[in-house]
């Protein structure tokens, strides 16, 4: 659990977090995304796309745990109201780095997946394993976030902020596998901490993200932890960009996939029958948007 005593109000979120980790031991260094490919595999340059806010020095607006609230859930809560989103990465220096950034949206790939067939009906590249899902179910088109109440459960049309999925209406993020266009599905949602429209905002994007994260996704397996590029050995880390070409994967029109995707899952395995496997978890580039306090 977080230490309900502990107060991070008026301090920066590079500071607020390493004390809300503090009691369990576990040393936290928090870095942007760019740091985090640095960190993980010694690249001198990182990613273009990251935030332009520097996450770290960005003021938390939040007091306290309640008790019983679990540290994780504590430092998502505050990372979130800010805009941002958060995960945890290797750190050769100090063995874990909490990466606070939003999702890239552009930007060169670091990766390549690759399972094209060949005109004998083989096939060739690094994808052992792969399959694309698409499920629109519970993803919105538009999200209202109230900010207000007037009395009984009624709410005021003038609190409500409107949020757009706008990912609905990019082809490629749909691949034109859905209705275009798309059946409207909206979502409101009355807010319990917005009390500006610009947190209310951010509440709707939020809900828009989270529905979207498995909206049209595609996993891979592949031998290694990671891929060679540049003369350097890059870790597979998490919100880079990988360009994905799988003739298995088909769209309507009989298309392969084939384009840039977010790394947004890992799982690394090693076994003496299996070897040295990564579990690879990619969204749409573009799909995930989120826009961090100015």
């Amino acid at each position: 659990d977080a230490d309900p005593l502990l107060n991070v109000r008026n301090t920066p979120l590079g500071e607020a977090l390493p004390q809300v980790f503090g009691p369990l031991g576990i040393p936290v260094r928090v870095v942007d995304s760019a740091a985090d490919v640095r960190v993980t595999s010694g690249r001198v340059r990182g990613p273009r796309g990251t935030s332009a806010t520097a996450p770290r020095t960005v003021v938390v607006d939040r007091a306290h745990p309640v008790p019983g609230q679990k540290v994780w859930q504590f430092a998502n809560s505050i990372v979130s109201r800010l805009g941002y989103l958060c995960w945890v990465a290797p750190d050769a220096d100090q063995g874990l780095a909490l990466v606070v950034d939003v999702p890239r949206s552009s930007g060169a790939p670091s990766y390549l997946f690759l399972r094209r067939e060949l005109a004998d009906g083989s096939y060739e590249g690094n994808i052992l394993t792969g399959g694309e899902t698409l499920s629109s179910k519970g993803v919105p088109t538009t999200v209202s976030v109230y900010t207000g109440s007037d009395r009984g459960a009624q709410v005021s049309a003038r609190s409500a902020v409107t949020t757009i999925n706008v990912g609905l209406g990019d082809p490629v993020v749909t691949r034109g596998l859905v209705l275009d266009p798309f059946p409207a599905q909206p979502l409101h949602v009355r807010s319990q901490r917005a009390r500006t429209r610009t947190r209310a905002a951010q509440e709707g994007s939020r809900a828009i993200l989270e529905a979207m994260r498995g909206f049209r996704t595609y996993e891979c397996m592949v031998r290694g932890h990671g891929q060679t590029l540049d003369d350097s050995r890059l870790l597979y880390a998490l919100n880079t960009i990988a360009r994905v070409r799988d003739d298995v994967c088909l769209d309507s029109e009989g298309n392969p996939l084939d384009e840039d995707m977010l790394i947004v899952g890992i799982e690394f395995r090693r076994s003496r029958s299996g070897g040295t496997l990564t579990r690879l978890r990619l969204v749409p580039l573009g799909s995930l948007l989120i826009e961090p306090d100015a």
